[in-house]
């Protein structure tokens, strides 16, 4: 099965990167993204990535690997069976290079094909929310 690869490059360093990725996702992550409306996003080492409004909560992924700066792996759960995502932080001359790379899980093999669609376009305007944000706070 072909993941989905999806990069960006944002002009600041790595650790600002996943500091904002991770500890500062609900400042990026469009509201069209979000199941729950007007709600907040929250990820924690060794936690969940997860949506709050309320008394109602989402949970989107658990984290399976945080080695800050270079490295988030999460096991995703939103939209089918879970699967696997992997985000690396690169830091070089031009800033920092994010990658995402998407994978089926065990038990979501058959259902991949159309649910990568499905990732694909997520990951997509994830990556772009992300670097208009930084865009703005420089």
């Amino acid at each position: 099965m072909t993941a989905v690869h999806h990069q960006v490059r944002v002009r600041c360093s790595r650790e600002r990167a996943f500091r904002l990725f991770t500890r500062k996702v609900d400042a990026w992550w469009p509201g069209g993204h979000r199941t729950l409306g007007d709600s907040t996003m929250s990820l924690e080492p060794e936690g969940l990535l997860v949506e709050r409004r309320g008394d109602e909560e989402r949970v989107w992924g658990q984290v399976l690997t945080w080695q800050e700066p270079e490295l988030l792996e999460l096991s995703w759960c939103m939209g089918g069976p879970p699967t696997h995502v992997r985000i690396t932080f690169t830091e070089d001359e031009q800033g920092t290079l994010v990658v995402v790379d998407h994978h089926p899980g065990p038990t979501g093999v058959e259902s991949w094909p159309r649910a990568s669609v499905r990732y694909r376009a997520g990951w997509t305007a994830l990556f772009a929310a992300l670097e208009e944000h930084l865009t703005q706070e420089s």
